[in-house]
């Protein structure tokens, strides 16, 4: 595998674990709040039509702030395209800026801001980093990745297909550590609710530093 193949890897699982630790953190500290599972976020706004225009705005905020943050994310990844692994640490220091704003500004802009931000955020990082080893897996929306999972299990299973089983595998990697973002989220938040922001921006700021080293080590 190349060196860009691992570094995407890494930094698909790394986005896995951090949409659901973020996405576990909005939810627990803005009322339901949702911002990189937008089908569960649509659900939540629809269902809090009866509720007033102050109950579903948030909702609305992540879903604009998604659609706005995955485009911006293509033309950046369209940009870069003809770039070294180096295009890596670029995707990651922009995560850092965003992360380390909102954790300093996070009272400041409030719930409307934060779901407009983290929305681009989540929607930035679900077309940024989107493949484990030469599979495609939505690190954020967790539906079709259980859903093309148990397909891929089928055709382990009745077909003999030895594909269908690397790629059953990644998927279920993907979940697990999605999983594992909700979970280390739930469990920081009892202590820490105050600090969970800053705690994700110095998270990207280290695996920052080690995708640079990565970089600057001769390949064979």
């Amino acid at each position: 595998m190349l060196l860009k193949d691992k570094l995407m890897t890494a930094l698909t699982l790394w986005c896995t674990f951090l949409m659901g630790y973020i996405d576990t953190y909005a939810f627990l500290h803005y009322d339901d709040l949702l911002v990189s599972a937008q089908t569960g976020n649509l659900v939540l706004l629809g269902a809090n039509l009866r509720n007033g225009l102050s109950v579903i705005m948030p909702h609305v905020a992540s879903f604009g702030g998604f659609l706005l943050g995955a485009f911006l994310a293509e033309a950046l990844v369209e940009f870069t395209t003809k770039n070294s692994s180096r295009k890596f640490s670029v995707y990651i220091l922009i995560q850092i800026i965003v992360l380390f704003g909102v954790a300093y500004f996070e009272n400041l802009i409030g719930v409307y801001g934060f779901a407009v931000v983290l929305g681009a955020f989540s929607g930035y990082t679900l077309t940024v980093f989107n493949r484990v080893g030469t599979t495609k897996i939505n690190n954020g929306i967790m539906t079709g990745n259980v859903q093309k999972l148990m397909t891929q299990l089928y055709r382990v299973i009745f077909l003999r297909e030895k594909n269908a089983w690397s790629v059953s595998r990644v998927i279920l990697i993907g979940v697990l550590t999605f999983i594992i973002g909700i979970f280390t989220s739930a469990l920081l938040y009892i202590n820490f609710a105050s600090h969970m922001m800053m705690i994700a921006a110095f998270l990207s700021l280290i695996v920052f530093f080690v995708i640079v080293l990565v970089g600057r080590v001769p390949q064979k």
